[in-house]
């Protein structure tokens, strides 16, 4: 466990970075999806656009939940 915070601690701004653009990655991705729901005209397409917005949100969530960690730890 301490290896673990060891590791976190020496390597926090690449950690804040990589899961930082994580994040980034996945709002746009979101965004994108939500847009295509907007737009989408039948059923089939609508529910891919759930689909990817709520996989996106998922990975959205979970990255800002190890990004929070991170900081948690470091500070």
């Amino acid at each position: 466990m301490e290896e673990a915070l060891l590791f976190i601690e020496q390597n926090q701004t690449w950690l804040f970075l990589i899961v930082g653009a994580g994040c980034a990655i996945y709002m746009l991705l979101g965004l994108r999806a939500y847009r295509d729901l907007q737009a989408a005209n039948f059923e089939l397409e609508r529910e891919r656009a759930v689909t990817r917005l709520t996989r996106s949100g998922a990975m959205f969530a979970l990255l800002a939940a190890a990004l929070i960690a991170t900081y948690s730890v470091s500070y």
